[in-house]
């Protein structure tokens, strides 16, 4: 009799470690498929246009496939081009116009556009050498479908500048834009003046 009880525990426990071997295998495979599927959904971003800084790895960590996402801020971190960049997607929503996403590949351009006109002193739609400003684009490596360009100078906040060009019917026009997606801003300043650029591609 106790052989027999025995026997029946030794096969409970056999049961029970097959029975846990076949789950935590389901467990994993069921923990792989989803990062790849959360892999799916990143980079399909509902059929949206994903950020130009994005990207994701999968790497293993503690033998598991683990999502990574390294994504650049949506947000720029400093004063100007944050508040710049806020008031453009406040204005966008009043007219449901879809948010633009911000790119930093667009503020180096913006930047450079800002820069050179602080040191040669001047406020145009061309480069100091007389090429057209989207040439910028081309010497920072930067693609585009279509693009356009939106500067100030000489005001003391973001809102000033914001209110400029929200008056002026061609700014007004970029800001708004449902077929642009991007913005990158730049600003450059000295004692006595501040430029200010915003870059925008679709």
């Amino acid at each position: 009799m106790k052989k027999k009880i025995l026997l029946i525990l030794i096969l409970l426990l056999v049961i029970l470690i097959c029975t846990l071997y076949t789950l935590s295998n389901s467990t994993k495979r069921l923990s792989q498929s989803s990062v790849f599927i959360v892999t799916q959904k990143f980079y399909n971003n509902g059929g949206n246009v994903l950020p130009e800084d994005a990207h994701s790895d999968v790497k293993v960590i503690n033998n598991k496939p683990t999502l990574i996402i390294n994504k650049a801020p949506d947000v720029p971190s400093d004063g100007y081009r944050k508040e710049i960049f806020l008031l453009v997607n406040q204005y966008r929503r009043q007219e449901n116009i879809p948010e633009l996403q911000y790119s930093f590949k667009l503020e180096a351009v913006a930047q450079v556009r800002s820069d050179e006109m602080l040191l040669h002193k001047y406020f145009e739609h061309i480069r100091p050498d007389g090429r057209k400003w989207s040439t910028a684009y081309n010497e920072l490596n930067v693609t585009y479908n279509r693009a356009a360009e939106n500067l100030a100078r000489g005001f003391n906040s973001a809102e000033a500048a914001m209110k400029a060009w929200m008056k002026s019917e061609s700014h007004r026009r970029n800001i708004l834009n449902p077929n642009l997606k991007f913005i990158g801003i730049g600003v450059s300043s000295n004692e006595v003046d501040t430029y200010f650029t915003q870059e925008f591609t679709g």
